[in-house]
Parts: C-alpha cells; structure tokens; sequence
C-alpha cells in the first residue's frame, strides 16, 4: 500500500501543480465550437430552406391563372360583340329599317328621258339603302340602246344617285352585204343599235366588212382631218371586200383610192384640188388609182377621162 501511495501521489502533486494556460483552453474552447457549429449548421440550413420554401412558391400559381383570366376575358367579349353586331346587321339589313326615299337621276339627256329611266329603273331600286342592287341598277340602265355609261352611288342614308350619259353618235354602219343600216357607230367606236326613227339626220355612211367598223371609223375621222383644209367632208366611205376605198364626198364627188398608200393617194388630190376648181366644171368621178396623177370623170360625161394619169392603175 506504502507502495501504490507513494506512487500515486506524485502524480497527484503533477496534476495540481501543472500551470493553466488560458491561451490554449481558449483555443480548444473555439475550436470545439467551430466543430460545433459545422456540425449544427446542415441542420440549420435545411430547416431555414424548408420553412422560406413555401413563402417563394406561393405566388406562382396566382401568376400563371391570370393569362388565362385574361383570355376567358377576351373570349366572353368577343362572343357578347359578335351577338351584337349580329343583331344590329339583322336589323340594319331589314327592308323597312333603310328604305330607299329617292332616286336621283341626272346627265345630259338628247334621246333619253329621266322618265323613261325612272320606269326603267323602279323595279331595281327599291328596298334596303344597303342591299340594293347596284350592279342589277347599271346593266338595267344600259339595256336602254342609247345609254354609253352608268355611274351608281349610294347617298346617305335613303338615296341613290345614277348618272348617265349618252351614246354621241358619228355615223350610221350598214355591214356589207346589207341593204340597210344595221346600228349606229359612237364617237368612241362603239356600236349600237337603237330604234330607227331615233337616228339623227345627215350622219355621214360607214360601210365595211362584219367586224370593222372600230378600224373604219378610225380611217373616216382620218381622212376628214386631211380634206379638212378644202372645206370638204366625207358623206360616205366603203371599203369592200378586197379592202378598197371609196369615198364620197359632200360636194357629190366620189374618189376611188384602191387598198393601198390610200392617204398618199388622198394627199395627191388635195394638191390637184386646186387645178380642178380652176376648169370650172364639176368632177363626177376621181380615180386615184395610178402610180402617177390622177383621172377624171367629169359631171357632164358620161364616159371618158378629162384628165389621165400615167403609170399602172393598182
């Protein structure tokens, strides 16, 4: 027992007399904390992010329902506008709600009345300002032989304004191979027939081929300019089947010009038209069918040339 004792005691006295270093402890002391705190800090951590979880998720929901908000709204809307609109364009397109009051009708009239076209039209403008015809109203107007054109418009709210113009006549066409007129050409080479005892007097005779009567107008206006500056104009101008004109003149004198150089050959006797005034006797008959001058059948002969050309008659 001595033994243990005094083996014991020596260390005791170690222990109690051992110097304390407070630098050490105080290292320890933070160095347990530090693991401490490692150790602590996952659990820490998951529990802030799970209690902060649902506080960030809440919203999103309420986000993405207001699109769809958005666009139910949209859609009630257009469906309450579509039932609208429908329900005005019903009654708007009711005969009684935009009847039509008046009928306008205006143009410069010479072989058409506004009475005549007032019948004409009655039965096409009647009923809804919207819905009436307006290309039913022209093809009616332009039924009438004298009619050129037809211009419809709508006036707010009850009226209708139709403005016409007229067909201005430039001479009368007998296709060949007829015996009598068979329409009326227009200025712009349209033709037309109306009645006949509506045909103006002293309009000047086109007469030609079936389908030529555009070409042929377009020559007599022509050939009129170039005897413009005699004094003399064309009462009547054939060309027949094997395309060669012939003229007739106001003064009563008739030109033969053949189916070729025709202007060249009017030209020719636009200079001699001089000379012959000068015999003092009426031409009958001129023959411009000659490569060179001319020959003349005068008013007092029967037969024979006064005055003849040299060359090849063509």
């Amino acid at each position: 027992m001595l033994h243990n004792a005094g083996t014991i005691r020596p260390l005791r006295h170690t222990i109690e007399h051992a110097p304390i270093m407070p630098t050490a402890l105080a290292r320890d002391t933070a160095e347990r904390a530090r693991l401490y705190m490692q150790r602590k800090e996952p659990v820490l951590h998951t529990t802030v992010r799970t209690d902060t979880a649902p506080q960030r998720r809440t919203p999103q929901p309420v986000a993405q329902q207001r699109p769809r908000l958005r666009m139910l709204l949209l859609v009630m809307l257009g469906v309450l506008f579509a039932a609208a609109a429908a329900v005005l364009g019903i009654k708007l397109l009711d005969p009684a709600t935009l009847p039509i009051i008046s009928v306008r009708i205006e143009g410069r009239f010479t072989h058409v009345t506004a009475v005549e076209l007032q019948q004409k039209l009655a039965t096409v403008t009647s009923g809804n300002f919207l819905l009436v015809d307006v290309d039913g109203i022209r093809h009616t107007a332009l039924a009438l032989p004298w009619v050129s054109s037809v211009n419809v418009q709508r006036v707010w709210p009850d009226t209708l304004r139709v403005s016409i113009t007229e067909h201005v006549a430039a001479a009368t066409w007998i296709e060949t191979g007829a015996e009598a007129a068979t329409g009326l050409l227009s200025t712009s080479g349209r033709l037309f027939t109306p009645e006949l005892a509506s045909y103006p007097d002293r309009l000047p005779t086109i007469r030609g081929p079936h389908d030529t009567h555009g070409a042929l107008l377009g020559h007599y206006q022509a050939m009129n300019q170039t005897l413009l500056p005699l004094g003399l104009r064309i009462t009547h101008l054939t060309q027949d089947a094997r395309r060669a004109f012939h003229l007739t003149l106001d003064n009563g004198i008739e030109l033969a010009l053949g189916r070729s150089d025709s202007y060249a050959r009017l030209m020719r006797f636009v200079y001699a038209w001089p000379v012959l005034q000068a015999a003092g006797t009426q031409p009958a008959v001129i023959d411009l069918r000659y490569s060179n001058g001319l020959a003349v059948r005068w008013l007092q002969q029967e037969s024979g040339d006064n005055t003849a050309a040299t060359g090849r008659n063509s």
